[in-house]
């Protein structure tokens, strides 16, 4: 009960007392596109996308879990021949043990100009803008004020100063990304600015400002016969937390669907093994943390699983964008897969 108790304790200053600990993350992070960058909202092969995306992480220590629900599409209308727009948004919550809880509303949009004939190249900017809830659970929580020599215990008064333990503030986000296409290989590369506006995240009267998150990702793919290499990297940085992540899928064109194999590595600590089909339009993958860094002895080496599913409405005709995606209609729009 004690360890518990600890591990509570030293969660809640990590989740709330620290600014400097990044957003929870999403290993894959290509599937979770409106997150990763307000850009890339509307750039995907059909008409219509939604998306899920859950994460189970660190199940042998304290677990995390991290949901998201998503959606975007392309407007019908074109104010010039090559361009855009797309609008989306994302409902996206985490839960730290049973005592802090995130839960945040976006809606974001993006306008996207083709530059040149056929969309070989492509240029995106996009912003988004959420409200956020942000709330702790204080019947688990005790400090070492608390402490009686022999155990913790809530009837002693922490003499805490917190104002409340729910509070809700607004998030922006702004990106730009751009997209490079032949018919058998491609690049792209995106940065975005998450927390823009540095929005005071504290449950006390001492003002606590969130570090603003800086992502660079970018990637390509190589199509050889029936086999897609999709490499890809995402770099961010939050104050003086740092995460890296890189790797690559293999994507097998079988009938009567595709099958994605790969294999990632988050500097930091995890090799992260991908597997998963696309069916119809029905994407589904999983992946899983193997922790081999500094938290091992912790963790016992297990870091996290997780699983996104996606399904893409409104697709015409195929074609290449820099993520081996399809393209839709005469003019064969890029269209990024993620995966």
């Amino acid at each position: 009960m004690i360890i518990k108790r600890l591990y509570i304790i030293i969660l809640f200053i990590i989740t709330v007392a620290s600014t400097k600990a990044q957003d929870i993350h999403f290993s894959q992070f290509y599937s979770a596109p409106l997150q990763l960058n307000p850009a890339l909202t509307g750039f995907f092969p059909c008409v219509l996308r939604f998306g899920l995306n859950y994460r189970s992480q660190w199940a042998g220590f304290a677990p995390f879990k991290t949901q998201a629900v998503w959606g975007d599409g392309k407007l019908n209308k074109r104010f010039f021949r090559n361009d855009w727009i797309g609008v989306g948004g994302m409902i996206y919550g985490d839960q730290a043990v049973e005592l802090m809880k995130n839960i945040k509303f976006m809606i974001s949009g993006a306008y996207h100009k083709g530059l040149i004939r056929g969309d070989m190249l492509t240029v995106n900017a996009g912003a988004s803008l959420g409200l956020v809830n942000k709330s702790y659970n204080s019947d688990d929580l005790l400090f070492d004020s608390q402490w009686n020599g022999n155990t913790f215990t809530s009837s002693i008064d922490a003499d805490e100063n917190f104002v409340d333990n729910s509070i809700f503030y607004l998030d922006m986000n702004v990106g730009v990304f751009a997209d490079f296409k032949k018919p058998k290989y491609g690049a792209f590369l995106g940065a975005s600015m998450n927390h823009l506006n540095a929005p005071d995240i504290s449950f006390t009267t001492r003002k606590e400002n969130m570090g603003r998150r800086n992502v660079i990702h970018g990637g390509g793919f190589f199509k050889r016969g029936n086999v897609t290499l999709k490499p890809q990297f995402m770099f961010s940085s939050q104050r003086k937390s740092k995460e890296i992540i890189i790797g690559t899928n293999f994507i097998f064109a079988l009938k009567p669907f595709d099958l994605y194999l790969g294999i990632w590595d988050r500097l930091s600590g995890d090799i992260i093994p991908t597997i998963g089909f696309d069916w119809r339009g029905w994407l589904v993958l999983f992946t899983y943390d193997f922790n081999y860094g500094d938290l091992r002895p912790i963790t016992g080496m297990k870091g996290g699983w997780e699983i996104s599913l996606s399904k893409t409405f409104g697709c015409k005709d195929k074609g290449s964008s820099s993520f081996g995606g399809i393209g839709i209609g005469k003019n064969r729009k890029p269209c990024p897969a993620y995966q």
